[in-house]
């Protein structure tokens, strides 16, 4: 079951709750991730008034930073993607790498997946650069025939 089966988690903090349901050797054998996730933002504006920063709301900051440390554990892990929902986000590539720092030294065999709301021009110039800033991963539209979560019959749904 561990290796041949896509886990899909419908939140962040739902990975943590995973980990300490199944035996450390099942835990280790996970190939596949897919995360489904709802950014819960802040937004600042600028001392100079010159614009805004986006930020994660501290208690999602901390479900995020704490999540990103228990997908690094999936020793197995092969294939993840990481699917956001949030669309104020693609308005900006700095803002996208700001929030997906922690991910960055996130290392497969194939570079992992961001799929985000927006057509490919849309999200080219955050996948450039994520790309530029170091992280192993690329950028793609999600597709609404794509995105359910209960089609692939190999898949594995966690909610909490």
């Amino acid at each position: 079951m561990y290796k041949s089966n896509i886990f899909v988690v419908t939140h962040l903090s739902t990975i943590q709750r995973l980990r300490a349901s199944i035996p450390p050797n099942h835990w280790l054998a996970i190939q596949s991730l897919h995360i489904y996730w709802r950014w819960m933002v802040l937004f600042w504006l600028l001392e100079d008034w010159s614009g805004f920063t986006w930020e994660l709301c501290p208690s999602a900051r901390k479900v995020w930073e704490d999540g990103c440390q228990t997908i690094k554990t999936l020793r197995a892990l092969r294939r993840f993607t990481l699917e956001l929902e949030g669309s104020w986000v693609d308005k900006s590539p700095e803002a996208v790498q700001n929030l997906l720092e922690p991910l960055k030294d996130l290392s497969l065999k194939d570079p992992w997946e961001l799929k985000m709301m927006g057509s490919q021009d849309e999200l080219y110039p955050i996948d450039t650069a994520l790309k530029a800033a170091g992280f192993d991963c690329f950028v793609t539209s999600v597709d609404n025939e794509d995105t359910s979560i209960s089609s692939p019959s190999r898949r594995v749904l966690f909610i909490a």
